[in-house]
This record gives C-alpha cells, structure tokens and sequence, in this order.
C-alpha cells in the first residue's frame, strides 16, 4: 500500500496530469483512497494502469455503495493492485442522489478493465447506478 506521502505524491501527480481529478485522499488503516471527481473516473483509472511507475493493472473489485443519509449518497469503490509491488490502491467517486426517478450514473470502465462488466452490472442491480 502507499503510505500517506505516497499517496499524496501519486495525487499530486494524478492531478498535475488531469487537472481537478482528484478531490482528496484518504489513508487510515494502511488502506490508501484517492477519492476523484466522477466525471474524471476513466481518466483516473487510465492514468493508474498505464503511467510508469504506477502500473495497477489489475482491478480486484468495483463495488456500489449507499451512504444514506449523508451526501452525495451513492458512490462506486475500485481497489487497484499494482502485482509487481503487491500493492493496493483504492479509488472513490463518490454521487450525488439525482432524486425523483433518475439513476445516479458513472462512466463505464469495462474498456479498461473487461472484469468490470459483472460488476458493474451487480452495482446496477443493488444500488441503481447506471454505467454508461
């Protein structure tokens, strides 16, 4: 896992790549979260996989969450593993409940990680969140 100058530098540099991407970190429990804007989600797991240094090629999971009653309610959790350093990454995009009959929504990343696809469709089923 990175630790916390870890994970700051690799949000630094996250950011300095996608401007406005990464709207804070996270660490406790040796887990480390870079928590990201939704609208940013394929640019931030593009960016982890392929840039060197980073590599977390691997998506373990992709699960749906339901915060209610804080806000933004909704939000999908990826946890990234880089397998040559055996070390894991956590991802956060965190959505605002659209209310009425709308669907929160994300961008799918089944191109980036084809492993996706079950899960992503398990979030649809419990939660309602829509992957474009």
């Amino acid at each position: 896992m990175p630790d916390g100058p870890g994970l700051a530098l690799i949000a630094q540099d996250l950011g300095d790549a996608h401007p406005g991407s990464v709207l804070g970190t996270h660490h406790e429990h040796d887990e480390a979260c870079l928590i990201v804007d939704p609208e940013r989600i394929l640019d931030v797991l593009r960016w982890l996989r392929e840039t060197p240094g980073q590599e977390y090629g691997f998506l373990s999971s992709l699960h749906g969450v339901d915060c209610l009653p804080a806000e933004p309610r909704f939000g999908v959790v990826y946890e990234l593993l880089n397998r040559n350093r055996v070390e894991r990454l956590r991802v956060r995009a965190a959505l605002a409940d659209p209310g009425g009959e709308a669907l929160p929504e994300l961008d799918s990343c089944v191109e980036t990680f084809p492993t996706a696809e079950f899960q992503e469709r398990e979030a649809y089923d419990f939660f309602g969140i829509v992957f474009r």
